[in-house]
């Protein structure tokens, strides 16, 4: 009986063990995945450091609850952590930095204390969870979940009282549209709902199609993680040639919000030129002619541009991000691409 147990204990160890690794593996596969975003000079350091803690880390710790923490087990992670910490700040041999020094400047902390957190929190919302199923069974509505419903009947009410087209009961901001439709609905704009608007549209499409639609249409499209792309140069000519040749100009962000470092860079073309895109004064003559260079050549003289072009000028917004920065869906025209089941 007790050799039957001690089996039993080890391969439950194995199994445990096992399930270490594939989750380890799994992490350096997701960051291995993103290394466009680790070896880009436009994304700042800490919002890669952001990104880290969101998708790789995330992935790391999951089901930690569950772990048995050896020693070996979390100078593994430790090893894994700091090895992808001296990449993203870009520090390789025979540079030296003390591993104080690099969790200081990353703001990360041992893995023995984040485990210690995160396996205490976990436990807290179990807890949560279990005394409010035990008293749904008895009947007794949970403290904040009767504010918690009234709050979402508020937000289903506004949805339904907006012209927006949003399906009721569906909390994802914005006018929800198939990929079919898009041509319709973004370019055509049947029913002038984005003209009425005022505003320039943001598309939220988190399965990637709408940048595929957009890219193979008369556009100019700018992937905002592409160093090539975010060129001085080229977001110039972009822009330009989108106002003089009457074509939407399409700024696709990726899942990663990008939207204050685009910014930075627009405003490195000409200050505050991303604010002026938004506010459409960039289709006034004194500005956008500011961004003509003699290089450009006679195409762009200022004879060669006309209202009717500037017209049908729009700049588009592309997020894979199902809920992006609030003030973008305050700055911009939303809408969601939904994939029909």
């Amino acid at each position: 009986m007790l050799t039957v147990s001690l089996t039993l204990e080890e391969h439950q160890q194995r199994e445990r063990s096992r399930r270490r690794r594939k989750w380890r593996q799994k992490a350096c596969q997701d960051f291995i995945g993103l290394k466009k975003i680790w070896f880009s000079k436009l994304i700042k350091e800490r919002t890669k450091i952001k990104i880290f803690n969101s998708n790789v880390k995330a992935v790391l710790f999951y089901r930690a609850e569950t772990w048995r923490t050896y020693k070996i087990t979390l100078q593994k992670l430790q090893s894994l952590s700091n090895r992808c910490m001296r990449l993203i700040i870009i520090i390789h041999w025979p540079e030296i930095i003390s591993i104080t020094d690099l969790w200081e400047r990353t703001k990360q902390q041992p893995m023995e204390v984040e485990m210690r957190e995160k396996v205490k929190l976990d436990w807290a919302h179990f807890k949560e969870a279990k005394a409010v199923h035990y008293k749904a069974s008895l009947g007794v509505e949970p403290a904040g979940l009767q504010s918690q419903r009234e709050a979402k009947n508020d937000v289903e009410e506004r949805n339904r009282g907006r012209d927006d087209g949003g399906i009721e009961g569906d909390d994802t901001p914005g006018l929800k549209v198939n990929i079919k439709e898009l041509d319709d609905v973004l370019l055509r704009d049947v029913g002038n709902r984005i003209k009425d608007s005022g505003k320039w549209p943001l598309l939220i499409d988190q399965s990637g199609q709408a940048s595929t639609f957009l890219r193979y249409r008369d556009t100019n499209y700018i992937n905002s993680i592409r160093p090539a792309d975010m060129d001085n140069n080229n977001i110039r000519r972009s822009l330009l040639g989108a106002i003089r040749f009457g074509k939407p100009f399409v700024v696709d962000m990726m899942e990663v919000d990008m939207f204050d470092t685009c910014s930075d860079r627009f405003d490195e073309v000409q200050k505050d030129l991303m604010s002026s895109i938004v506010d459409k004064s960039i289709l006034n003559a004194e500005k956008y002619l500011k961004l003509v260079k003699p290089e450009d050549g006679p195409e762009y003289d200022k004879t060669k541009f006309n209202d009717l072009r500037l017209g049908n000028f729009k700049f588009v917004l592309i997020s894979k991000t199902p809920f992006p920065n609030p003030k973008l869906l305050e700055m911009f025209y939303v809408i969601q691409i939904i994939i029909p089941m």
